[in-house]
């Protein structure tokens, strides 16, 4: 039986797209352009903070950095930094469309709610390491007898059953999953093929994959924490 642990749910099939860290890169504005930026935290905190606060904001030409929250089946959570510009925003994800691990999307201005088309093209590679093998720390609950000094004149010694948690060893066999994902993101002007700005980001991931794990050998006498 293989036992797999994942730091997140993913598909083999790249159906959907993988990992659970937002997707870093860089964001070149060739041509300024408005966004529908999502309220901050102080709008949030007090509804009236919001009444003088313009939700369109531009964002004007030159290099950002931008993180790209490609995980949610409902939106797209965008990030655009420089400097002391931080700007937050939200596209909307169709109920029919989801980013692919590999593969394009396309969103209209009318579906994202925001005044721009976005297109996202995704590629990801899937590598496995060799075979490794080993023993790793286990633990197992039991029931020992525990015995401690009680303080008193003279003192004494007393022993009860309890359950703890008991230390051992145990034999594995596993291998790394290595996840790369690379991304490509247009900003167009709305209806058009006008480039607004050009994205580019990757992120990477690693998970340990069991194929074998061998029942908990507890150290004896046992051993483990009071």
């Amino acid at each position: 039986m293989i036992n797999n642990i994942l730091k997140c749910l993913f598909s083999l099939s790249l159906i959907l797209v993988m990992g659970c860290d937002p997707v870093d890169g860089n964001l070149v504005v060739t041509k300024k352009f408005t966004v529908k930026k999502m309220p901050d935290q102080q709008c949030l905190n007090d509804a009236f903070s919001c009444m003088n606060q313009d939700e369109n904001q531009q964002v004007e030409t030159g290099s950002y950095d931008m993180k790209l929250d490609i995980d949610s089946k409902k939106s797209l959570f965008l990030q655009i930094s420089k400097k002391w510009t931080l700007i937050k925003l939200e596209l909307n994800l169709p109920e029919n469309k989801s980013v692919p691990g590999t593969g394009e999307l396309k969103l209209s201005a009318a579906e994202s709610g925001q005044p721009f088309d976005f297109t996202i093209k995704s590629q990801t590679d899937i590598t496995n390491s060799s075979m490794q093998n080993g023993s790793e720390s286990c633990s197992e609950r039991v029931q020992t007898e525990v015995c401690y000094i009680v303080p008193g004149n003279p003192p004494t010694k007393k022993c009860e059953i309890k359950w703890v948690t008991a230390k051992g060893l145990q034999y594995v066999e596993y291998y790394y999953r290595n996840t790369y994902q690379q991304v490509e993101s247009l900003f167009l002007a709305e209806n058009s093929e006008d480039v607004l700005a050009v994205y580019k980001g990757s992120r990477s991931d690693s998970d340990k994959i069991y194929t074998r794990r061998d029942r908990c050998e507890l150290h004896r006498p046992y051993v483990y924490d009071n």
